[in-house]
């Protein structure tokens, strides 16, 4: 209690890493640790990896200098896996380490030509001051005389605003939508992303009539020209949360498919007679504005429609990864119009079994999850179902009713930088592996994977 709550938990703020902490706390600050032999490594690492056990054992000893000895006589070269993490966990800081250096690499690049810029436009400016009082000149000649940064930025422009949705249109409201959570929250998503539209499509056009010779630099068009020269995110376009070293074009990419899955969502609104219910009964959470408001939407509209308590709801989920999860999810939506599946769900630290449905230990960085089905329901009534929230966090790891499985609470974040926690998720894992394993790994579910 004193290091988990006072010493080391008082600078804890959040449960995960409050459990992360209890875990290792529980393994080692135990009575048998002062066994001899007592291995100082996680009992589901040991039994792969028994050389591994027998080298890290308590040692035995009760002077310093003989524990001074001990760690001395430990291999140079330690591994991951002593923390429970898997052998391949530094490819994962090397990859990071990859993307810091290059986005660092084009900044520095240029700097040399940022100077250039306003020199290369009054030069611009000044070839089509005297195109304008020659009849002779024409367009050929005006391609000719443009500085190469303008030729190279009309290029990215085109590329990008052919690309780049031409509008978003608001949903239209009705006497049965316009009071429920669920369409209040896709009418805030709809404007935020029309004028985030509307912004990006204004400042392309407004570069090009710069590349043009139309109009003058001003000091926000050169604070443009920069970041794009650079692959950053234009401060003015940073209007909801992203990877902190996302590039540009990974940027737009992620906005393109944010406003297609809404355009998509729009479309269901039309076709379902403005049924707010039907909005988005498939949706990339990760793709959302605000992902945490559409959960708090669907929780009030499950409420409402049921007629519980707000306060006492949980989510209860459900893996689809069989042939007959469309029958089972038709049916569920059929008995509870308020449910709704999420899909493009990555799964760190861990892999997904198809076969025994539930969690195995795997080496790679992140794979692919199944679709989520999602429910509000009772805490009275979750017993036999997935289910978790903050709330109950301390019934994270409930025995299933199949004795070979545990549920292991998983967080559920934003994006792969794990600094916006959404909610936590019970998934089935082998009983054969104690809860432990899965929380030292930091195994979670990552809902927007941009690619970099």
């Amino acid at each position: 209690a004193l290091l988990g709550q006072s010493i080391y938990g008082g600078r804890i703020d959040n449960s995960i890493d409050q459990r992360l902490l209890d875990s290792f706390l529980d393994q080692y600050l135990i009575p048998d640790s002062y066994d001899l032999e007592y291995p100082l490594i996680s009992k589901s690492i040991s039994k792969n990896n028994p050389q591994l056990s027998e080298l890290l054992t308590s040692p035995e000893g009760t002077k310093k200098s003989q524990f001074v000895e001990w760690v001395e006589n430990l291999p140079d070269q330690e591994t991951p896996s002593w923390l429970g993490l898997p052998n391949n966990a530094e490819l994962l800081l090397l990859i990071q380490q990859g993307k810091t250096l290059i986005s660092r690499f084009l900044k520095m690049q240029n700097i040399e030509i940022d100077d250039d810029y306003g020199d290369n436009n009054n030069n611009n400016n000044n070839n089509n001051n005297n195109n304008n009082n020659s009849n002779n000149n024409n367009d050929d000649e005006n391609e000719v005389n443009k500085p190469q940064w303008a030729v190279n930025l009309q290029i990215f422009i085109k590329a990008w605003k052919d690309l780049l949705p031409k509008d978003l249109l608001p949903l239209k409201k009705t006497a049965k939508s316009q009071h429920h959570p669920i369409f209040r929250f896709f009418e805030r998503e709809m404007k935020t992303g029309s004028n985030l539209l509307s912004k990006v499509h204004n400042d392309l056009s407004m570069l090009n009539d710069v590349c043009e010779g139309t109009i003058k630099q001003t000091n926000y068009i050169r604070e443009l020209m920069n970041n794009i020269d650079k692959a950053v995110i234009p401060r003015t376009w940073k209007q909801y949360i992203v990877s902190y070293n996302l590039s540009l074009p990974s940027w737009f990419v992620d906005f393109i498919q944010r406003i297609k899955q809404l355009q998509t969502i729009q479309e269901n609104f039309t076709n379902s007679n403005s049924d707010p219910l039907k909005m988005a009964k498939h949706l990339f959470l990760g793709g959302l504005f605000n992902a945490e408001a559409f959960l708090t939407s669907t929780r009030q509209a499950s409420a409402r429609a049921h007629n519980w308590s707000l306060e006492n709801l949980v989510l209860s989920v459900t893996v689809l990864d069989n042939k007959d999860d469309n029958i089972n999810q038709e049916t569920i939506f059929k008995s509870d119009k308020t449910s709704f599946v999420i899909n493009r769900l990555s799964l760190e630290a861990a892999s997904w079994d198809f076969d025994n449905h539930c969690l195995t230990t795997s080496n790679d960085m992140f794979v692919s999850m199944p679709p989520l089905l999602c429910s509000w329901i009772p805490k009275n009534s979750s017993s036999d179902s997935n289910t978790n929230s903050d709330d109950n966090q301390e019934n994270d790891d409930e025995e299933n009713n199949n004795d070979n499985f545990l549920e292991i609470s998983l967080p559920v974040y934003l994006n792969e930088t794990r600094l916006e926690y959404l909610f936590s998720v019970n998934i089935n894992a082998p009983k054969t592996i104690e809860p432990e394993f899965w929380y030292q790994r930091g195994v979670a579910l990552i809902c927007n994977r941009p690619i970099n």
